[in-house]
C-alpha cells in the first residue's frame, strides 16, 4: 500500500540547511549556522581538551558518562548533561572557558569543522562509530519523540527514502561523515584519535573501557574498570538520566530508548535491507572501517 504521509515533514519541523547538510533547529544554528560552525572551527582549545565526536545517535551520551568516570577516577555519575558542552547547541560558547581542565567537549560537526587549534595541537579526539542501520532507526525514533509534527506526518518508509535519497542529508549523511573522518585519519590530518565502535563497547565493555583509559592516559585499576562497565549498562544509564541528571532545558527529551544492536531488523523490510546493503557496498568500497550490523 502506498504511504500517503508527507515526505516534507522534516522541513515543516523547522530543520535547516547549511554547507550541504540538513541540521537540527538548535537556537544557535537557527540564528546563524555559519557563524556557529565557524566559531567551533576557530575555538580556542586547550592542550588537554578531549573532544568527543560522533554522527548523531551513535552513543555519545554513553561515552560522555564513561569518559567522565575515567577522568574523575570513580564510577559516580556526573550530574552535568552532555548538552552543557555540546558545541553546536549551547547558547553561548563562552561559558566553556570557565570549565576546569581537562575539559570534555562534544560535537556532531563533520571533520572539516572541528576546532583547527585542537587538530594542530594534536589534541585528543574520541570518535564513536555505530552501524548506520541501527543509527537510522535510532534517529527515526528520536525525531518522533522530538517533534510531534514529525511524528504525525512521517512513517519509517518515508524516513528511509529520505535517508537514502535526500540531496541534503542530516549532518551530511553517515557515509560522507565517516568517510571524511577516515580519510583525515589516513592522510595525517587527524593524528591523536581513538576510534571505537558502539557494538564493540556493547559486546566487550571492559576491554573497550581499558583501551579508552590508555588513550586518555588515565591510570585505572581493574576494579574501577569493572565498576564503570557496570554503572554504564544501558538500563542503569537510562535510570540515572531520569533520576539524577539536571535537564538542559524544559523541552529535553530522553536520549535512551533501547540501546540494542540489531534493532534495525524490526524496521527494515527485505527490500530496504537489500537497497541499503547495495548502497553500503558502493559508498564504502575503499573503506577499512570494521562496522558490525549484529553481534
Amino acid at each position: 500500500m502506498e504511504d500517503k504521509r508527507d515526505s516534507n515533514a522534516a522541513k515543516r519541523g523547522a530543520f535547516l540547511v547549511f554547507d550541504g547538510m540538513t541540521l537540527p533547529p538548535f537556537p544557535p544554528l537557527k540564528k546563524n549556522a555559519e557563524e556557529r560552525f565557524t566559531a567551533i572551527r576557530d575555538l580556542e582549545t586547550r592542550p588537554d581538551d578531549i573532544i568527543l565526536t560522533a554522527f548523531p545517535r551513535s552513543g555519545t551520551h554513553w561515552l560522555w558518562e564513561v569518559i567522565h568516570m575515567l577522568l574523575q577516577g570513580n564510577a559516580e555519575y556526573t550530574t552535568a548533561v552532555k548538552e552543557t558542552a555540546f558545541l553546536e547547541m549551547i547558547p553561548d560558547l563562552n561559558p566553556i572557558n570557565e570549565v576546569k581542565s581537562p575539559r570534555l567537549l562534544n560535537t556532531h560537526v563533520p571533520f572539516r569543522w572541528l576546532p583547527k587549534k585542537h587538530l594542530c595541537d594534536d589534541g585528543k579526539i574520541v570518535h564513536v562509530i555505530r552501524n548506520p542501520k541501527d543509527q537510522a532507526v535510532s534517529m527515526y525514533n528520536f525525531m518522533l519523540s522530538f517533534s510531534p509534527m514529525v511524528a504525525a506526518k512521517m512513517s519509517w518508509n518515508v524516513f528511509f527514502e529520505m535517508t537514502m535519497k535526500a540531496p541534503e542529508k542530516f549532518f551530511g549523511g553517515w557515509f560522507a561523515y565517516e568517510k571524511e573522518f577516515e580519510k583525515a585519519s589516513k592522510d595525517g590530518s587527524l593524528k591523536t584519535v581513538h576510534t571505537l565502535y558502539y557494538e564493540d563497547l556493547k559486546m566487550n565493555p571492559i576491554k573497550e573501557i581499558r583501551l579508552l583509559a590508555d588513550f586518555l592516559s588515565v591510570d585505572v585499576k581493574d576494579e574501577l574498570v569493572q565498576a564503570i562497565a557496570d554503572k554504564c549498562t544501558f538500563t542503569k544509564l537510562k535510570k540515572a538520566d531520569e533520576t539524577l541528571k539536571t535537564k538542559f532545558d524544559a523541552d529535553s527529551v530522553s536520549h535512551y530508548r533501547k540501546g540494542e544492536v540489531g534493532d534495525w531488523k524490526n524496521y527494515f523490510t527485505v527490500s530496504q535491507n537489500e537497497q541499503f546493503d547495495n548502497l553500503y557496498k558502493r559508498e564504502m568500497v575503499d573503506s577499512e572501517l570494521k562496522v558490525k550490523f549484529q553481534i
